[in-house]
């Protein structure tokens, strides 16, 4: 807790640096090609992203998700192209539209990751095969699905609930949308499953109308 005040401090020296590498007249000048290839890097990476979720086995919300959340280009890349730039890889042209494109990503992040949910809802409404929709991570439950506990997300609260579940035998079943959470959760023996709690496909899955209670935890 002590740290957070510097980070704030070098996060905000850092966006200044990154203002002051960018060229106005540049930007101005080139505006077209920059929407241009702003509007292409985006849809490659939200495309790029999508399908390593599908591939993944992740449902369509969690796709959309993804893709549209991780469409901006990172900070990283901004340390790769300045070292481009140093040993002649890319010349001055190229690094000024990069990094204008990349601003914009950046500064459109916000507002992509608020629309986000709208949009996969949207998609998602579509008619698509339910396997598509669904995913097809979501295991069968081993549990009798009738006056379970249903518990959908496994942080503090929902993995003491599952302990609690545990020690005294209550049927229960855990959700969570992080597959690492998931995967050392099941190690330790919770009955805990991949799932989105706030699709209605994925609540029928685990038989929501028979639970005598779901937690949001």
């Amino acid at each position: 807790g002590s740290i957070l005040p510097f980070q704030e401090v070098f996060l905000s020296f850092f966006f200044v640096s990154l203002g002051m590498l960018l060229d106005v007249g540049f930007f101005i000048g080139h505006l077209p090609l920059i929407i241009l290839a702003l509007i292409g890097v985006m849809m490659i990476k939200v495309a790029l992203n999508s399908f390593v979720g599908f591939i993944m086995a992740f449902s369509a919300r969690v796709v959309v998700l993804t893709g549209v959340v991780l469409a901006q280009i990172g900070e990283f890349s901004f340390i790769l192209s300045e070292s481009g730039l140093r040993y002649g890889l890319m010349d001055r042209f190229t690094f000024q539209a990069f990094l204008s494109v990349s601003l914009i990503t950046m500064a459109l992040t916000p507002f992509l990751i608020s629309l986000s949910p709208r949009i996969s809802e949207r998609i998602i409404q579509a008619d698509i095969h339910p396997r598509i929709k669904n995913g097809r991570r979501y295991l069968k439950p081993e549990v009798n699905l009738e006056d379970h506990l249903i518990i959908v997300g496994m942080g503090i609260t929902g993995r003491r609930l599952a302990e609690i579940s545990e020690e005294h035998g209550i049927p229960y079943i855990g959700l969570d949308v992080n597959p690492e959470t998931v995967r050392r959760a099941r190690d330790e023996g919770l009955n805990v499953y991949y799932g989105d709690g706030t699709h209605v496909g994925v609540l029928r899955h685990f038989n929501v109308p028979e639970a005598a209670v779901m937690v949001v935890a």
